[in-house]
C-alpha cells in the first residue's frame, strides 16, 4: 500500500475518470505480486453501511446519544457485536435464519439457489457456512457438489477417507477442500518432505494460472507429493485422485480469512436482531441500492419479537 505518489511507483492510466494502474493480479495474469506489490480487495457493502445507521439509532434511542460519532459507533461494534465478544456458535442464529429461511439482510444468501441450498444443508457453524458459499459456484454446482455434500454432512459415518490424513485435514468440512490451506496442509502432510512453504506455493500455482514457469514447479512438488503418498501406503491411482481434486477445488476454494470474513459478515445481521430490542429498530430505515422497500421493514417481518430466536 502507498500513502501517496503512487505514480512513482507504477503506471498510472485515467479510466472514466478513475485513476487506475494497467497492472494486473489475477488468475491468468500477475504483474504486482513479482514487483513487491500486494492487491487487496477492498469492498464496500450495503451490509456494513446499514449496521453502522442501526447502531446509530440503537445509540439515539437507548443510549441518550443525540448524535453519535463514528468513535461512538466503533466503541457499540467493539462491545457488543466485535467477533471476540458475540456467539458464533448460538443455536438462535442459525436455527432462525438459515434453517427456517429469513434472508432479508442476509450477505451471500440473496440469490434463491444458495437460500435453497443453505436451508437443505442447515449450517451450525461458520464452516459450514463457508462451506457452503464455496460450493454454491457454477462448476460444482453443475458436478452436483451440493448434493453429495448435504448426503456427506447428513450422513458423516458414510464418508470414505483415502488417508487418515486426509481425514484429519477434511473432517471438519466432510471431505471436502473448501479453504486453499486445506490444499497446502494436505500436500506437506502427505508428500514427501514438502514443507509448508511448498504447499503454499502449490497452492498459487493452482490457483493463478499462467505464472511463467509454473508447470515446471507443480510438477517437481507432484512428484514429491506422488512419492510421499506411496511411502504412507497409498496407491498411485489414490494419489492422482487427490491431486486431481486439488486442482479442481483450487478453483472454488477460497483463503480462509477472506472467506470467514465475508461468512461473518453475512451472520452479523441476525446477531444483531438476536442481540439488541427489535424496538431499537422501529425508526431506523435503509434503502437497498435496489429497491425502494425497506430492508428494515423486511427484516421486522420476519423477525416478530426476540422471544422466537
Amino acid at each position: 500500500m502507498v500513502g501517496e505518489d503512487l505514480d512513482k511507483w507504477m503506471p498510472l492510466v485515467n479510466s472514466g475518470g478513475v485513476r487506475q494502474t494497467p497492472w494486473s493480479e489475477g488468475q491468468n495474469v500477475r504483474h504486482l505480486e513479482p514487483l513487491g506489490f500486494i492487491k487487496f480487495d477492498i469492498l464496500g457493502l450495503t451490509t456494513l453501511r446499514m449496521i453502522e445507521g442501526a447502531i446509530r439509532h440503537v445509540l439515539k434511542r437507548h443510549h441518550n446519544n443525540p448524535d453519535p460519532s463514528f468513535k461512538d459507533v466503533k466503541a457499540y461494534y467493539d462491545e457488543f457485536l466485535h467477533p471476540d465478544k458475540i456467539d458464533l456458535h448460538d443455536p438462535a442464529v442459525y436455527g432462525n435464519v438459515f434453517h427456517k429461511g429469513k434472508w432479508a439482510g442476509i450477505f451471500q444468501f440473496t440469490e434463491k439457489g444458495a437460500q435453497k441450498f443453505c436451508k437443505r444443508a442447515k449450517p451450525k457453524s461458520i464452516i459450514d457456512i463457508s462451506a457452503i458459499t464455496s460450493i454454491y459456484r457454477p462448476g460444482p454446482l453443475s458436478a452436483n457438489v451440493d448434493q453429495t455434500y448435504v448426503q456427506a454432512k447428513n450422513n458423516p459415518k458414510d464418508i470414505s477417507y483415502l488417508h487418515d490424513i486426509v481425514k484429519d485435514v477434511t473432517k471438519e468440512t466432510y471431505g471436502y477442500l473448501i479453504f486453499q490451506e486445506q490444499i497446502a496442509l494436505l500436500a506437506h502432510r502427505l508428500g514427501d518432505n514438502i514443507s509448508l512453504d511448498e504447499g503454499n506455493t502449490l497452492r498459487k500455482l493452482l490457483t493463478k494460472k499462467g505464472t511463467g514457469d509454473h508447470e515446471t514447479k507443480k510438477l517437481k512438488i507432484y512428484n514429491k507429493f506422488v512419492k510421499g503418498c506411496l511411502d504412507k501406503g497409498l496407491s498411485q491411482e489414490n494419489a492422482d485422485e487427490l491431486w486431481q481434486t486439488f486442482e479442481y477445488f483450487s478453483g472454488t476454494a477460497l483463503i480462509s480469512p477472506t472467506l470467514s470474513a465475508t461468512v461473518f459478515l453475512a451472520i452479523s445481521v441476525p446477531i444483531f436482531l438476536i442481540t439488541i430490542p427489535l424496538s431499537g429498530w422501529q425508526r431506523f430505515s435503509t434503502r437497498n441500492q435496489r429497491s425502494e422497500k425497506s430492508v428494515l421493514s423486511i427484516l421486522l417481518s420476519q423477525w416478530d419479537s426476540k422471544s422466537e430466536a
